[in-house]
Parts: structure tokens; C-alpha cells; sequence
């Protein structure tokens, strides 16, 4: 089964801007230049050049797409059904002469460099409301050449109403015809949709791949006044592979990947090691 480790930008970004995201940690994997750390400087001098791997792919035609729906039902006063729903569709294309793959090899020692040198800046990112959401280690990025973009977001709105005319009879306390055999059904659907389509000039970065980042105990600390203090160490874990819910791909590029159910649950369960390792009482601690 392919991985969909590849997540689709939704921003513009340069691939030069795109290329110094490596080693950065991030909290949106769609939108990178959101919140990330440490900062886009000169002083940024991490050495991966050594394990990173570039190839070139020429001609290359990407089509994705996405859906998340959601729904909810409810029973008012035992006489009606009330059902509501809601699906976003998003399908993205890109076409281009020539596609880069940049992906670091050796991601814990780049981690490990990483955390040496900025690991201030990525205490404080951690413990702010945007690290407390999630957190990404950036480890490839793909790029295009000029190329041709086109969005297509679909957003959908149902309201379903249904009562029996049985409960409908009792209700009213008046005989109602053929109770019991024919009922009320209403529906209705609300379709917007939005088609955004452009050609980028010069190189692009499109997608990106990330490793998890969790908090892992190290241990309890006992502090001067009886406190005990958890300590907990941010590690860098496998590379993401994403579900179908989220625009994501796998190294064939090809737009028929097969997805993994278990993906979406890992974003889960990590944004709830986040939440734990920041209660009350627990102080979270990079090494």
C-alpha cells in the first residue's frame, strides 16, 4: 500500500523560500510559512546538504482530490427527524515541464542538529497556542517549474426533516389517513463552488513532507519544596502519511494512491500528547 507522505501547499511559496523550510518545525502542514521556527535567517547553517537527495522528474501531471463530510442527526419531541450534513470537496491539479523532489535522508540527525542549535526558539514555539496544536518536522520539498495550477473547492449543505404520520396522529389527536404507511420526507441541498486556476512563474514549491514530532517522558523530578515535575523530552518520530481527508500524495506522484484509515488517527493522537504534556503541574523539557 503507498504512503501518502506528500501534503499539497495551500500557498504560494518560491521554491528558495520553500527550500530554507527544511529542518524547520512547523504547526500546519498546508500552510508552513504560517508558524514555523526557527526564523528564515542567514544565520540558518544546518549541515544536511550532505544526506539530501534531489531528483528530477520531467513532464510531470499531478490530479488530487478530497472530501470531508460531516453529519448530524437529532429527534425533536419524538415527531421529527431532523438530519443536517455538510461536505467540502477540494480536488487540486498541477501540470509541469519539470518537478523536483528535495528529501533528507538522515532525518534524526537532522533533528538532532536542529534541537542542538534552536532548541530556545522551539521551546517557545512548542508551549505557544499554535505548537500546543501539533507539531511537524520538515523533511522534503517538491518543487515545479512554472507551473499550471487549478483549485476547485465544492462546499455542501443539507437539511433533511422527516416525521411518521403515525406520530403525527398521536401527536395532533386527530385521525390522520393511512397513519402508519406514508410519512413526511423534506430535503434540501446547498451547493457553492469556487475555481481558482493559474500559471506560476519560475520554480514553485508545491508539497511538502513531514516527520511527527511527540512528547515522550524522561522521567519525574523532584523539586527542592516535594514537587514532583514530569520530564518530558519533544522526539522526532516516522514521516507522516496522510489520509483522505487532507490533499496528499506518494512518491509515484501519480494521483491514485491508496489511502491508509489509520493516518487521520495519528494526527489525533498527537495533538493529544501535545494537550497532556502542557496540564497543570507538568513542565514539558527539550533536551
Amino acid at each position: 500500500m503507498k504512503r501518502r507522505t506528500w501534503a499539497v501547499l495551500d500557498e504560494d511559496i518560491a521554491a528558495s523560500q520553500g527550500l530554507k523550510l527544511l529542518g524547520c518545525v512547523v504547526s500546519d502542514v498546508r500552510r508552513p510559512l504560517d508558524n514555523f521556527c526557527p526564523a528564515l535567517d542567514t544565520a540558518k547553517t544546518l549541515d544536511y546538504d550532505a544526506t539530501l537527495h534531489v531528483k528530477s522528474e520531467p513532464n510531470l501531471r499531478l490530479s488530487l482530490s478530497a472530501i470531508k463530510s460531516n453529519r448530524a442527526a437529532a429527534m425533536l419531541a419524538s415527531l421529527l427527524n431532523l438530519e443536517i450534513s455538510s461536505e467540502q470537496e477540494e480536488s487540486y491539479e498541477l501540470t509541469t515541464a519539470l518537478a523536483k523532489t528535495f528529501q533528507v535522508q538522515q532525518h534524526q540527525n537532522l533533528w538532532t542538529k536542529t534541537l542542538s542549535a534552536y532548541g530556545d526558539q522551539i521551546r517557545a514555539f512548542a508551549r505557544s497556542p499554535a505548537g500546543q496544536k501539533g507539531l511537524y518536522f520538515l523533511v522534503g520539498i517538491r518543487t515545479a517549474m512554472r507551473p499550471e495550477m487549478t483549485r476547485t473547492n465544492i462546499d455542501r449543505s443539507g437539511h433533511r426533516i422527516a416525521a411518521d404520520t403515525s406520530a403525527l396522529e398521536q401527536a395532533m389527536g386527530v385521525p390522520v389517513p393511512l397513519a402508519g404507511q406514508l410519512g413526511v420526507d423534506l430535503g434540501f441541498i446547498t451547493t457553492h463552488s469556487t475555481l481558482l486556476s493559474s500559471t506560476r512563474r519560475g520554480e514553485r514549491a508545491f508539497a511538502a513532507e513531514y516527520c511527527k514530532l511527540k512528547w515522550t517522558a524522561k522521567g519525574i523530578v523532584l523539586e527542592p519544596r516535594g514537587k514532583l515535575r514530569l520530564r518530558r523530552e519533544l522526539v522526532q518520530g516516522d514521516v507522516v502519511a496522510f489520509g483522505k481527508r487532507k490533499l496528499a500524495f506518494s512518491g509515484g506522484a501519480d494521483g491514485d494512491d491508496e489511502d491508509e484509515e489509520s493516518d487521520d488517527e495519528s494526527d489525533d493522537e498527537m495533538e493529544e500528547d501535545n494537550e497532556a504534556g502542557n496540564e497543570a503541574g507538568i513542565e514539558n523539557v527539550l533536551m
